[in-house]
């Protein structure tokens, strides 16, 4: 950290430069009475809507929402009154056009009267991202016992699956929980609506995906807890996968200004998101007080010091790209912009925050420097890293899925051929796999399978590349490897498949062989495809000869084998 010096700067403490930070966030901020009258909009939101900011509050909140949501405005509403909310919806441009947006809404007072101060972020690019990973064909094979969010999956009789942090937060043992469901645990005053959106969203309707409830632990006591929830299919019956986060710290309530001249400095220190200011030598000028929550620092602890103090090491490219792009003297609409990095808290660990910033000027239009707003999405990158695992991976084995496996072959292919390097395949299938399942049952089966994984990772290489191609088939990519190495490869995993024995309950043991196809690219391969029919071939004729054993598939092996049996009969 730099040395900082004692100091309020000149204009930072009155309303023009809250005016001014407002005006000049990229987030979209609104007032809005309890009535949904809209009493106030910063320039974002007149960017964003098409309106000038005298129309806008002409209106109310209600004309701002797709007509699909409306009917839940007021509900949405009564619960900012009371608590402060945070959700997904769509809102409408003037223009008509719908667009995604994240709403982070908390109760404020006036010298003289209630009202409501949204922050609202445009998520169009996330939501987009969100819905391609939503949209996999892979079951989901949950295995996230280890994270500090809770993961729950619920169909619309009980809870199927909750991890150990869902003991902590509720305080129930994972017997209890699974006998129960979600809106269970709901406080009464909520527990209809959270009904309600989770057979709505069962049903395929949409609805938000993050929202504050409370939460009733076994022992009484009540905690606020921020869920992310979506639809999914799971064993092929559609169902409900949520992450749970204790939020009940961050959610309380700070006590507000009530002097009306004091309004803007209400608006920037009373968000959840951190608002700051830096100069051009990246130095801090004012930093709101949720950095307290966000980060464990003190606002003047910060003041002076260089944004780069807090973003993680790896991330100091990242941020001095985007820093230096915003600050460049261009068009507006090539200025500022949203990006992710990793921020440092005071206690050493990181946090995934997004970083929404634009330029900053006086009153006299001179740029002065960078406003920005830093929000926590870590639960947001966790389910995000989840979706992509299991839109990759094989759940039950650990090793890349067929279509994962087919993406990262034609990539292996193109830069084959393109280099000349040489390409090999192994297509491997376990003997006898169905009289394992009808002797032992299909967990053994289960069990087989992904005991066969693990013997095939070990005898591999770290560059080769596993996966499931369906069943009990199994592809080894072999990248820059002859047809020589490749047979010697194949041959080391069959013995170490033939010597290996699964232990299962009471004390037995299964033994197993494998057989094997080989085949390796030639000048008259031009597609993956091509190669994956010869292995094929190759496995088909090992099945069909001994099974245990491993076969080879290509021309040119072929006819060097041929003539080498030649010359050893003539020699003969």
């Amino acid at each position: 950290m730099t040395e900082k010096n004692e100091c309020n700067p000149e204009g930072f403490a009155d309303g023009a430069f809250y005016r001014k930070v407002i005006d000049q966030a990229r987030d979209i901020i609104l007032v809005v009475n309890p009535n949904g009258d809209i009493l106030d909009a910063n320039q974002a939101a007149v960017d964003a809507y098409g309106y000038s900011a005298a129309e806008l509050c002409l209106l109310r909140i209600h004309d701002l929402r797709a007509p699909e949501t409306r009917d839940i405005v007021e509900s949405q509403m009564n619960r900012a009154l009371q608590e402060g909310i945070l959700f997904r919806t769509f809102h409408l441009r003037r223009s008509g056009e719908r667009f995604s947006v994240e709403v982070s809404s908390r109760q404020v007072r006036f010298s003289d009267q209630e009202a409501i101060v949204s922050v609202i972020r445009d998520i169009t690019a996330a939501v987009a991202v969100e819905t391609a990973l939503q949209e996999s064909e892979e079951k989901f094979r949950l295995l996230v016992e280890n994270i500090h969010t809770g993961v729950f999956i619920f169909d619309k009789q009980r809870f199927i699956y909750v991890n150990p942090p869902m003991y902590i937060i509720t305080g129930y043992s994972e017997a209890e929980l699974l006998a129960m469901n979600f809106w269970d645990i709901i406080h009464a005053g909520q527990r209809d609506l959270v009904r309600d959106r989770g057979l709505r969203r069962l049903e395929g309707i949409d609805e938000p995906s993050s929202y504050l409830m409370r939460v009733n632990r076994k022992d009484g006591e009540t905690r606020w807890c921020e869920v992310t929830a979506m639809r999914q299919q799971w064993a092929g019956k559609a169902m409900v996968i949520g992450l749970l986060y204790d939020v009940t710290d961050r959610s309380k309530a700070e006590e507000m200004l009530a002097a009306s001249e004091m309004r803007y400095r209400m608006l920037a220190e009373n968000v959840g998101d951190v608002i700051w200011t830096i100069n051009f030598e990246r130095q801090f000028t004012y930093v709101s007080p949720s950095v307290t929550q966000q980060l464990g620092y003190a606002p003047q602890e910060l003041l002076y010091c260089n944004i780069l103090d807090i973003v993680h090491p790896e991330f100091h490219a990242v941020a001095l790209e985007n820093f230096k792009r915003m600050a460049a003297d261009k068009p507006s609409s090539e200025r500022g912009g949203v990006f992710e990095l990793q921020l440092v808290r005071r206690d050493g660990s990181r946090l995934w925050a997004e970083i929404s910033a634009n330029l900053l000027r006086d009153d006299g239009g001179r740029l002065i420097g960078l406003l920005g707003v830093s929000r926590d999405i870590a639960t947001r990158k966790q389910l995000q890293e989840e979706l992509v695992r299991l839109a990759t991976i094989d759940g039950m084995t650990g090793a890349i899925n067929r279509n994962y496996f087919m993406e990262l072959a034609g990539q292996e292919m193109e830069r084959s051929l393109r280099h000349r390097h040489q390409l090999s395949l192994l297509f491997v299938d376990i003997d006898h796999f169905k009289e394992i399942n009808d002797t032992y049952g299909h967990r053994a089966g289960d069990e087989m399978l992904n005991w066969f994984a693990g013997l095939v990772r070990e005898t591999v290489r770290d560059y080769d590349i596993l996966g499931r191609m369906g069943g009990d088939e199994f592809a080894v990519l072999l990248p820059e490897t002859a047809t020589d190495a490749a047979l010697q490869i194949a041959e080391r995993l069959r013995q170490t498949v033939e010597n290996s024995r699964l232990a299962i309950d009471a004390g037995q043991a299964i033994a197993v062989t494998v057989s094997i196809g080989i085949t390796s690219r030639e000048d008259s391969d031009k597609t993956f495809e091509e190669l994956l029919k010869k292995a094929d071939v190759a496995l088909y004729r090992a099945k069909n000869l001994q099974r245990n054993c491993v076969q080879v598939e290509t021309l040119h092996y072929a006819a060097d084998k041929a003539l080498k049996q030649l010359k050893t009969t003539r020699e003969a």
